[in-house]
């Protein structure tokens, strides 16, 4: 009697598609497949069955066909794995949240290289670019040395009364801005002051492009542009010397800025051969002491111009006619007392020639400052010649002075002989070394001291 398939038998659910195969080949005809149907013989006989008789109702029976070939029904599906112990249950994870990190654990270079994805933190290399907006950083690092050899001088040739005894100080200049598009330029230095160990934004501007290089809207705190020295980046890369020239800081303001606005531009018919102008209104000069007649280095710095609202105005017209010559003339007039009644009026002429090896140049300042019963007229310059015979040495001759009073007394004059010494003149950043000598005399020739100065500069 043939006997079902255990549907809890594995093998034999394995087997049974085998053995099939079998029949089928060894019993091809469709006699033989009926008879199987009909027989009841042992599945033993079916290997024997068609070798030893012919194709008959009697043949030797064969296992039961339609039993071997049904299909698995549901239940002969195998058994299911066991479940798995709680300890092996797995928890889907749950979505990720994104949160800001916390700050203090992130380098600066991982902030600067991933993109941001939470508000109130930003990556400005990552950002502005997205938007057409380049940024930049430089600086400017300068150690100073002074020394005067009369004391009770010293303070003719400094404001901060640097070098009455050997004084070593140091300042730094830190530049930044952007630029969209080439169409809007923002730009600022910081400058810590090591004379007088203060931190200040010099200038903070932002620019607008009117119409190509012709015209530029400014507004801001920006410098006045006056003569040859008072521009960017810092007067003391465009001046060869240690210290500036007495003018500079005796009959102008120096480092002057002032907060307005200012269009100014710059046409260019040839290579080397253009015009620049400028015109500005601002706040101006204010002495804030209540008197008159003061340093007008003290005046600057006047950010919201509280006593008079009178406004002061200025421009400057620079001409280059051939290629490394330049001159120019500026000026400037505006009230500077408190009550508004006195005005105070500054002119300046300057010139400069600056080729590969031969630097030339000069400049005559004048400051008409009106006081209760008169007026105040000051004046001086400087006139330098510099020539690189190589590029790593660059030797110095100048001669400056001032007049600032009605006495000889308050004149100096002074001569100045220096070295400038480039250990990288074909790096950037790059360096260099400035050392002078200055022997100096007032209006009777009288004898005002030996002066040593000597700076290291590296701007990057």
């Amino acid at each position: 009697m043939l006997r079902s398939p255990d549907p809890h038998k594995p093998l034999l659910g394995l087997a049974a598609p085998l053995l099939c195969l079998s029949l089928v080949l060894a019993n091809a005809t469709p006699a033989n497949h009926a008879h199987a149907q009909s027989s009841a013989t042992t599945p033993t006989a079916s290997s024997d069955g068609p070798a030893s008789s012919p194709p008959a109702p009697a043949a030797a029976p064969a296992p039961a066909l339609p039993v071997l070939l049904v299909p698995a029904q549901a239940d002969d599906r195998p058994e299911p794995a066991p479940a798995p112990l709680v300890s092996e249950v797995i928890t889907p994870p749950e979505p990720p949240t994104i949160s800001a990190p916390d700050i203090g654990g992130l380098p600066i270079s991982r902030l600067l290289d991933i993109e941001p994805n939470w508000s109130g933190l930003g990556s400005f290399k990552l950002l502005l670019p997205k938007h057409g907006i380049s940024a930049y950083l430089h600086g400017i690092t300068q150690a100073h040395f002074a020394y005067h050899s009369q004391e009770e001088k010293a303070s003719i040739f400094s404001d901060s009364n640097a070098g009455q005894r050997p004084t070593f100080f140091i300042n730094l200049d830190i530049f930044f801005g952007a630029e969209f598009r080439n169409l809007f330029f923002a730009e600022a230095q910081l400058f810590y002051e090591g004379e007088d160990n203060d931190i200040n934004f010099e200038y903070a501007q932002l620019d607008m492009r009117v119409y190509k290089d012709f015209l530029f809207l400014r507004g801001g705190k920006f410098f006045v542009p006056m003569g040859g020295l008072n521009n960017y980046p810092d007067f003391i890369i465009n001046y060869k010397l240690p210290e500036a020239p007495l003018f500079f800081s005796q009959i102008l303001p120096s480092e002057w800025a002032e907060v307005g606005i200012q269009l100014y531009g710059r046409y260019a018919w040839a290579e080397g051969k253009a015009v620049s102008y400028a015109f500005y209104v601002v706040n101006g000069l204010e002495q804030r002491d209540g008197g008159f007649g003061g340093n007008l280095r003290d005046m600057k710095n006047n950010y919201l111009d509280e006593h008079s609202g009178d406004k002061a105005i200025g421009g400057q017209f620079q001409i280059e006619p051939i290629r490394f010559l330049s001159m120019g003339i500026s000026g400037y007039t505006g009230v500077y007392t408190q009550d508004g009644q006195q005005r105070l009026s500054v002119g300046d002429f300057h010139m400069g020639y600056s080729s590969r090896r031969l630097t030339v140049r000069g400049e005559f300042a004048i400051s008409h400052q009106q006081i209760p019963d008169g007026a105040l007229t000051k004046y001086g310059g400087f006139m330098l010649i510099s020539f690189r015979p190589i590029p790593h040495l660059e030797p110095i001759f100048s001669f400056d002075g001032i007049t600032k009073g009605l006495t000889k007394d308050e004149n100096v004059l002074r001569g100045t002989v220096g070295m400038n010494i480039y250990p990288y003149p074909s790096k950037v950043p790059t360096g260099a070394f400035r050392f002078a000598y200055s022997p100096a005399w007032d209006g009777n020739l009288d004898f005002l001291g030996h002066r040593v100065s000597a700076l290291l500069i590296f701007a990057y």
